[in-house]
């Protein structure tokens, strides 16, 4: 999401790092792939109640530390042009999509109440 914001607007690009962002991007994709492989060859793990339960704290696990660490650095998103809350809540989403193609469950994040309690 932030290198497509980038691509889009050139001129939030502040350091030469951004440069190489699509390559760290791809990284993240490939961790993905790997991490699906895993869980795809271990079938067992996730679909009785309790492999459903830990799949859930693992992603709202992973959905609040980056809602707060990123919170933490909302300076950081709004000189990239970005605001953060906003930022933060399409990336959950889009994050929930792809992990419910893989977990047996994943926490509602279109709920109402999810980014308020989040907030």
């Amino acid at each position: 999401t932030i290198y497509r914001h980038l691509q889009r607007n050139p001129d939030k690009q502040l350091y030469p790092l951004f440069e190489y962002f699509e390559n760290w991007c791809q990284d993240e994709n490939r961790h993905g792939d790997f991490f699906t492989a895993v869980l795809k060859s271990q079938p067992h793990m996730l679909y009785d109640w309790t492999g459903k339960l830990w799949a859930r704290f693992f992603c709202l696990s992973v959905y609040i530390t980056m809602y707060l660490n990123d919170h933490q650095r909302s300076a950081f998103y709004s000189a990239l042009g970005l605001n953060t809350t906003q930022f933060n809540q399409h990336v959950i989403i889009e994050t929930n999509k792809a992990t419910a193609r893989i977990f047996p469950a994943v926490p509602d994040v279109q709920h109402p109440d999810f980014f308020p309690r989040m907030d």
